[in-house]
């Protein structure tokens, strides 16, 4: 079964809802695209980072499974995600998956996104519930469990980084895991090459010493 979660989603940014989200949303084609394209891995990158903590991971998959969520519904009808006169109970979901994912840091966050992208913070307030029921819905479409849903996330890690958009990663990340990473690469690489550099920088001396001793008992 195909788990990859960026991929399946991706395929549902069509040019028809790209055309419907931008007469909703009183913006440019170009910025909803650029927007969606952008609020879909942000959402798939905090679920990353929650797998750490499985309890939040459990708590999604609870949202997911709500009987009041109808996934082909879902995924049949976006644009109607994008206003307050969708289905109730749906968006009251998607509010639950936001605050549960992003916490005190949802007005950052779309005001980040929404000065990257030159859109509206309220049209990014939409998208992002438009994608957090899509991310719901493709959850109980694929009966994924916790740990499927952990498995899947750990294995699109490089896709998922390198997907989300700049800035983002450090503003959510509760882990300090790609953080930490990188750090500690650079100077246990930087050591060992500063330890070569000594090691040969006494071959050359000790060589002419060599040279010259059996130079002298030549000589004798």
């Amino acid at each position: 079964m195909d788990n990859h979660l960026l991929n399946a989603l991706k395929n549902y940014i069509t040019p028809d809802l790209v055309t419907q989200a931008s007469e909703v949303l009183d913006e440019t084609e170009s910025n909803i695209f650029k927007a969606i394209s952008a609020t879909i891995p942000t959402l798939v990158f905090s679920l990353f980072d929650k797998t750490t903590h499985p309890q939040t991971i459990d708590q999604f998959i609870g949202l997911a499974n709500s009987t009041s969520l109808n996934a082909s519904e879902i995924m049949s009808d976006l644009p109607t995600l994008l206003t307050d006169k969708g289905n109730t109970s749906l968006l009251d979901s998607g509010k639950q998956a936001l605050d549960l994912l992003f916490k005190d840091k949802q007005s950052r966050l779309f005001e980040i996104l929404a000065d990257k992208l030159h859109i509206k913070t309220s049209s990014i307030f939409r998208l992002m519930m438009m994608s957090t029921l899509m991310v719901l819905a493709y959850v109980k479409s694929k009966e994924l469990n916790s740990s499927e849903l952990i498995n899947s996330l750990t294995a699109q890690r490089d896709d998922i980084l390198l997907e989300t958009p700049s800035g983002i990663k450090a503003l959510l990340n509760d882990t300090n895991t790609v953080v930490t990473t990188e750090k500690k690469t650079r100077p246990i690489q930087t050591k060992k090459k500063h330890k070569e550099g000594i090691k040969h920088r006494w071959i050359i001396p000790i060589l002419i010493l060599i040279v010259a001793i059996l130079f002298l008992i030549v000589i004798k």
